[in-house]
Parts: C-alpha cells; sequence; structure tokens
C-alpha cells in the first residue's frame, strides 16, 4: 500500500522514489491518499488533467474505503495525534493490516514509529519509509491492547 506521500516521491524523484518505483506493479493506493496525492500537485500549480494523464499512467489499483475500514482509521486518531498522521495515513495502515501488506510511506512522522505488533485477529501492518528500512507500525495502529 502506497500513502500519498511515497506517491509524490515517486513522481517528484525524491529520495526513496526508487523504492516505491520497485514495487510499483504490485501497489495500491487508497482512494483518500489518491485524494491528497491529487491536493499537493494542484497545491503546486498543475493542471488537473496534466495530474490525471501523470497518476493515470502509473496504473495504480485504487482501493475505496467502506464503512470498517473508515471506522479502523478513526479508531486510530486519538492514539496517532501525536505522531502527526493525517486520514490517509491512518487509512493507508488500516488498509495495510487488513491486507496484511506492507505500507510504504515517505513520512518521517510515520517512518518513525518503530513498534511491532499483533492486532487481536493476528494480523500486522509494516510501515516502510520509502528511502530507507522497513519498520514496524505504531503498536496503537494494530489494534493490540497495551
Amino acid at each position: 500500500m502506497l500513502d500519498a506521500s511515497a506517491l509524490l516521491a515517486l513522481i517528484q524523484a525524491e529520495p526513496g522514489s526508487d523504492r516505491v518505483a520497485e514495487i510499483l506493479d504490485r501497489a495500491a493506493i487508497s482512494v483518500i491518499d489518491l485524494a491528497e496525492a491529487v491536493g499537493r500537485l494542484a497545491d503546486r500549480g498543475l493542471p488537473g488533467q496534466a495530474i490525471r494523464r501523470q497518476l493515470g499512467r502509473l496504473d495504480l489499483g485504487v482501493v475505496a474505503v467502506d464503512e470498517d475500514l473508515a471506522y479502523t482509521a478513526g479508531f486510530l486518531r486519538p492514539a496517532t495525534r501525536a505522531l502527526g498522521l493525517s486520514l490517509g495515513d491512518r487509512v493507508c495502515i488500516a488498509l495495510a493490516r487488513r491486507l496484511g501488506a506492507v505500507a510504504l510511506t515517505a513520512d518521517r512522522a510515520v517512518g518513525a514509529a518503530r513498534y511491532r505488533c499483533a492486532g487481536r485477529d493476528g494480523a500486522r501492518a509494516v510501515i516502510s519509509p520509502a528511502g530507507g528500512d522497513a519498520v514496524s507500525c505504531p503498536r496503537v495502529a494494530c489494534g493490540a491492547t497495551w
């Protein structure tokens, strides 16, 4: 799973873009993270059609957010607020956990959370900074009781 920062790192050839490029053929992104990335590109003055073309060429799988995922991401807010995680970050973590996938991010706040945990259902989510080594998710993000 890519978060918005990983997608932007790829598009803008920032540090870690090579790591994102390596997994691009099997990567997916949530509709929320896609919206965050589109918004940041629009903030930089790129025209809408150029953004659509550039992102469309990547042929990413875009995952919709269902009610259960919305609750899971929402429940992460109090526990991750101090880290500065956005809604997109929390959705990315929740999706990675659901799918047993790796959440790839270029966001240092997310990547700085270095706790491995198992949720009540045994699912794991791993946060992997695009420019560095894989680290595990914030312990609270997995729903474990501490």
